[in-house]
């Protein structure tokens, strides 16, 4: 698509619209990124409105608000959900499924992929270390992928299932033994109520956490895989080719990731984090960068 591949900021045949639902940091982060790459972009303020009064467009969901609004108004064009984890994401499509306004929607997640987090775990320890992983129903489906990428890279994977609503701090008792804890999203699990205790406790024993976001790590995890705002601008470029064609995408975790590492966290559990983890990654191609 020759106007996504030129010099400057990209121009869509398609009109391109982006939906927020908030105007937190993160979502102004990725807005920018978007409006960076993209020549034209518009902000939808009103989505009713938008879908009674305008032909076809593309959209960009910008969270999880943002997707509700865009799968339950009728907008005339495909939805592409940005920075919404994917447990979260299904969820909202799933309800959203068979309704008025049911219709083609797909997704970069706001998570590394778990491949991504165990590539860093393995080149954090490099050793064979064993993994700890909370799972509950709404994730369960998430450990025979866990189970191949953990083998893949030569760890050792410890699956513990919890019910939802479960005392997390106690369940995370049961996974003591494990070298390091794995974080996956879910929202059962990990909440802003919840996450200092998790730290605290897991802290204690000296056993570090990986994963979950960029966030985590602020907070007290030893290190995660992330996207970026960039990051996901770029692929969602990538992505705009099969959209404009009429064909909508498998959702997906992001492509392009980098490491954040917290330092502190390292020091305090005698931990040494080689550049070469540091440095791990997929960044996006040098052509389609601005």
């Amino acid at each position: 698509m020759a106007g996504l591949l030129a010099a400057g900021p990209a121009i869509a045949r398609i009109p391109l619209r982006a939906i927020t639902g908030d105007q937190t940091p993160a979502t102004l982060r990725i807005l920018e990124a978007l409006k960076h790459r993209f020549a034209g972009l518009l902000i939808v303020n009103d989505v009713k409105a938008m879908a009674n009064r305008e032909a076809a467009a593309i959209y960009f969901a910008i969270g999880p608000a943002a997707l509700v609004a865009a799968s339950t108004s009728g907008l005339h064009g495909p939805v592409l959900s940005l920075f919404t984890s994917r447990q979260t994401f299904e969820q909202i499509v799933a309800k959203a499924a068979g309704g008025d306004h049911s219709r083609a929607v797909t997704a970069i997640y706001a998570e590394a992929s778990p491949d991504s987090q165990l590539r860093l775990i393995a080149a954090i320890f490099q050793r064979r270390v064993s993994v700890g992983v909370l799972l509950t129903p709404a994730t369960a489906h998430l450990g025979p992928l866990l189970a191949r990428a953990a083998r893949d890279v030569g760890l050792e994977i410890n699956v513990h299932h919890a019910a939802p609503g479960a005392n997390i701090v106690r369940e995370l008792n049961r996974l003591s033994t494990s070298d390091v804890l794995l974080a996956i999203p879910d929202a059962s699990l990990y909440s802003a109520d919840s996450v200092q205790n998790i730290l605290e406790s897991t802290y204690r024993r000296g056993q570090p956490i990986v994963g979950l976001s960029q966030g985590l790590v602020g907070a007290g995890a030893l290190a995660s895989a992330y996207a970026s705002a960039e990051d996901i601008a770029a692929q969602s470029e990538e992505l705009l080719d099969e959209l404009e064609a009429g064909r909508i995408p498998e959702a997906r975790y992001p492509a392009y990731w980098r490491v954040a590492v917290n330092d502190s966290v390292a020091r305090s559990l005698n931990i040494v984090i080689s550049d070469e983890a540091r440095s791990l990654g997929d960044r996006p191609p040098p052509d389609r960068a601005r």
